[in-house]
């Protein structure tokens, strides 16, 4: 299993050495809104890049309930863009994580997900905080 850490730069949960999403260099453009370095890879498709989210800190609000509660989910979005990432709880602790990239100028796509633990929410939650402070 690869590694998984947070530090002020970079995130990244990984699942069987085959499956993470690594998130780094944050960068405000907009009051609310951040751009992040994106490097997605699962059992050969990869998608490396640049994603942007608004919401930021709703979103944190909503990491912090499911941390708590061990239910809800959150999407890291930018509006009106069809790209995301998905952070669920499901039954027993499992955190779901969905990736969807799509790049509308050449009609590629890439959906996949992959199972972690409630433990990540803590790394994701530090992480996203650390973004916004910066």
């Amino acid at each position: 299993m690869r590694e998984e850490y947070v530090n002020l730069e970079e995130l990244e949960i990984a699942n069987s050495g085959t499956q993470y999403l690594r998130l780094s260099r944050p960068f405000k453009y907009l009051e609310n809104s951040f751009s992040f370095n994106v490097d997605v890879c699962s059992r050969g498709f990869a998608f490396r890049g640049e994603l942007f989210f608004d919401n930021i800190l709703s979103n944190i609000l909503e990491l912090e309930e499911m941390d708590k509660t061990l239910k809800g989910s959150t999407t890291l979005k930018e509006f009106y863009m069809e790209s995301f990432i998905k952070f669920e709880m499901m039954e027993l602790g499992h955190l779901n994580i969905e990736i969807f990239i799509s790049d509308l100028e050449s009609d590629n796509h890439l959906k996949l997900s992959f199972a972690s633990d409630q433990t990540q929410l803590k790394k994701i939650i530090s992480f996203l905080r650390s973004s916004i402070r910066n």
